[in-house]
């Protein structure tokens, strides 16, 4: 439960003039303060500031701790000490709490008019010059927390849209891009052109040497993949054996020698089982659409799945378009 005590009980506060607020400030300036402040004491789990409630007062932390939390039910954002400064950022801005703050331990708080914190800063150098540090140390932890953040979520977007057997794109992926890549392909007037590859008799791979041994040749396979093709090319675990490589800049002549290299590849490529003995290498069908004025990216897949299909029945191990 939340108490609060007058000003005389803060008279003989001697742990004030430890605080980093109040460090070489001169007894004299904290006085005025001292005269307009009340004690506040928290509870564990009392609510100090309410997000989206106007706030008019300031509260320096004495002890305890405090939390920040976007919402009271999700982890704290933040964590703040003795010797914090509570509240101050929605009195300057005269905008709501963007936060709530709540009470982790016991604390003890000054509770203050912002205006009995402001004169103290227009009378004393040293206390604005603490108060200044803290903000810079404020907007460094914020920092701190933004770019954490924004690693998090661009290691959530690569997760989310990749392949973790093979570490190429996953459909996720394919299905979010390959639109962006057309109309880019459209609106520059260049080529683009669309491989699908199959492992040939995957199947029959699989039920003779086990599902471990097709796992290494599906890793092996797009080992070789990402060795064949240009910088800018795309490939995708299309689903199962099946991939998919997106060539901008690429008309079908192009395309050709980015099959015949990953036809290569692929037969150079060593597959080694789990007991680091070699297995029998595999071969890809491909097929091959380009771009035509209008596509969408299922009819492009599409046309390069047809010719898959067709270079299947033309004995496999080999590009069809």
């Amino acid at each position: 439960m939340t108490t609060t005590r007058d000003s005389g009980a803060l008279a003989h506060l001697d742990a004030l003039g430890q605080l980093s607020l109040f460090r070489g400030v001169d007894p004299c300036d904290i006085a005025p303060l001292l005269r307009e402040a009340r004690q506040r004491d928290l509870a564990p789990g009392d609510v100090l500031l309410e997000k989206d409630q106007f706030n008019p007062r300031v509260f320096i932390l004495l002890e305890g701790r405090l939390s920040v939390h976007t919402q009271l039910d999700r982890d704290a954002i933040a964590l703040l000490e003795a010797g914090d400064v509570v509240g101050d950022m929605s009195v300057v801005t005269g905008q709501p709490a963007s936060a709530f703050v709540r009470s982790d331990t016991h604390c003890r708080l000054i509770d203050l008019p912002a205006d009995a914190l402001w004169a103290v800063f227009d009378e004393s150098r040293p206390f604005a010059r603490n108060l200044l540090r803290l903000y810079v140390r404020r907007i460094a932890n914020l920092n701190l927390v933004v770019n954490s953040a924004q690693r998090l979520q661009q290691e959530y977007r690569v997760h989310a849209t990749t392949d973790p057997l093979t570490g190429l794109y996953n459909r996720r992926w394919l299905n979010e891009s390959l639109a962006f890549e057309i109309s880019r392909a459209q609106l520059r007037k260049r080529p683009l052109t669309v491989m699908v590859a199959d492992i040939d008799n995957f199947k029959q791979y699989n039920d003779q040497h086990g599902h471990v041994a097709g796992d290494q040749a599906l890793k092996g396979v797009a080992a070789a993949v990402l060795v064949a093709l240009r910088g800018s090319d795309m490939a995708v675990r299309y689903g199962g054996e099946e991939l998919v490589v997106v060539l901008p800049g690429a008309e079908l002549e192009e395309a050709r020698k980015v099959a015949e290299r990953l036809h290569r590849a692929v037969a150079d490529q060593p597959i080694i089982g789990h007991d680091d003995t070699p297995l029998p290498p595999v071969t890809l069908s491909i097929g091959l659409a380009n771009m035509v004025g209008g596509d969408s990216p299922e009819q492009l897949i599409a046309r390069a799945d047809q010719a898959l299909y067709r270079a299947k029945h033309q004995g496999r191990n080999c590009t069809v378009e």
